[in-house]
C-alpha cells in the first residue's frame, strides 16, 4: 500500500473516532426570539469555538452537538499549506472564513478541532482527505 492510500485511512479512523466522541459542547446560548425559538449558539470542543445559529433551538448550556454543523452557503473552496485551523467570524455577522481539514471528500466533512462542519457546497477535484482547505460560509447552523 502506498502512503496516500496509508494516510487515507488513518484519516478515516480519525474521522470513525471525533464522530464516536461528539466532542463538541454548547458554552453559550443567546436567544434573539424566544417565540420562534430562534438562537446563536456558541459551541466549543475546549480549543476552537464558533457560533451557530439554531432554530428551533431547545438546547441547553453543556449539551453535546450534534454534528456535523452546515456550513451554510460555502464558496470560495480552495486547498492551503498551512496546517493551522480556525474559525475567522467576519465582523459581527454570522459569517466565517473557515480553515479545516478534509475528513470525508465524498460528503463534504470538514474538521476544526472536534467540530465537524458539512459543506453546502462539493468540494473541488483537487482537494483530498486529509489536505488543509479555507472557505467562507455565509453562516453556521445547528440542526436539530
Amino acid at each position: 500500500m502506498n502512503n496516500s492510500v496509508l494516510n487515507s485511512i488513518k484519516i478515516s479512523n480519525v474521522f470513525k473516532l471525533k464522530m464516536l466522541l461528539n466532542g463538541a459542547t454548547i458554552k453559550e446560548i443567546e436567544y434573539l426570539s424566544n417565540d420562534a425559538k430562534e438562537a446563536l449558539v456558541t459551541i466549543t470542543d475546549g480549543n476552537y469555538k464558533c457560533v451557530a445559529f439554531c432554530q428551533p433551538c431547545n438546547k441547553t448550556i453543556a449539551d453535546l452537538v450534534k454534528q456535523p454543523l452546515l456550513a451554510f452557503e460555502t464558496k470560495g473552496i480552495e486547498k492551503i499549506a498551512s496546517s493551522s485551523l480556525n474559525f475567522n467570524r467576519i465582523n459581527s455577522t454570522l459569517k466565517y472564513e473557515i480553515c479545516g481539514q478534509v475528513m470525508d471528500f465524498e460528503k463534504g466533512i470538514v474538521s476544526v478541532g472536534l467540530i465537524l462542519l458539512e459543506l453546502s457546497a462539493p468540494l473541488p477535484g483537487d482537494i483530498n482527505v486529509g489536505d488543509t482547505i479555507r472557505f467562507i460560509c455565509e453562516r453556521i447552523d445547528l440542526l436539530n
